[in-house]
């Protein structure tokens, strides 16, 4: 699988930018991209192939190529052999918001003075099919996060606490777009059933915790589309929950 580089529409970028929000619209964008690689390879269930991060990897292929290093060596690099990648995933935050809200709050040592920051985020993924360029699956991600930050009566504070929520952003970004990918090219399945217990093709990492329920079903037939041809998938036959 290939991921590119996550990106805001310009209608968003343009507004963030109006809004003075863009420097962290891109801090967003840049730290999930990076914990995305990370997260999707916690899953376990793909072959990441590098696209964003191609330009170093021809650099040292160019670098083999060159006479400067051995290539007779097993771990020199090799030119044209990159792997391929059946599908691409693109995602694209199509709508952003932060929202600053100030007051001052009344204690017994004083007047303090309270923040709280929210940034409220949607984004689209896509997945194509590489070889054909249709698109194979497409899903929204929604997003809001809020951080807290109170300054107490004769406190001198340098920075922005509430900044934590970019990164907090950014991380749950990345993981649920992981799962959805996961969810989309690698559906979660029964793999052992023992005494009435099952195990299933997930774990932490992939967002499952203590007190999730489950509705389990069995695949039944193959649906076709009369129509277009096109595979629909499988019949869904319910037997139980978990």
């Amino acid at each position: 699988m290939a991921i590119r580089a996550i990106a805001a529409t310009p209608a968003v970028t343009a507004q963030a930018k109006v809004d003075g929000t863009d420097n962290a619209l891109m801090q967003i964008e840049q730290g999930a991209d990076v914990q995305l690689l990370s997260a999707i390879e916690a899953t376990r269930r793909f072959e990441i192939v590098a696209r964003a991060d191609l330009p170093s990897i021809i650099k040292e292929q160019d670098l083999t190529q060159s006479g400067n290093v051995n290539v007779l060596d097993p771990q020199a690099a090799r030119a044209f052999q990159l792997a391929g990648a059946r599908y691409v995933a693109t995602l694209t935050i199509s709508n952003y918001q932060e929202v600053v809200e100030r007051t001052e709050l009344l204690n017994q040592f004083g007047t303090s003075k309270a923040e709280r920051r929210t940034i409220n985020l949607q984004a689209v993924l896509k997945i194509f099919d590489s070889t054909t360029g249709s698109l194979f699956r497409s899903t929204q991600v929604t997003l809001s996060e809020s951080a807290v930050n109170e300054i107490m009566p004769g406190v001198e504070q340098k920075g922005v606490k509430t900044n934590v929520v970019l990164g907090a952003v950014a991380k749950k970004l990345a993981s649920e777009v992981a799962n959805a990918i996961a969810d989309s090219l690698a559906p979660a399945r029964v793999i052992g059933y023992t005494l009435g217990q099952i195990t299933f093709n997930r774990s932490a990492e992939s967002g499952v915790s203590t007190g999730q329920i489950y509705e389990v079903f069995v695949p039944g037939s193959a649906m076709i589309d009369p129509d277009t041809g096109e595979q629909l998938g499988a019949e869904e036959v319910h037997v139980g929950w978990a």
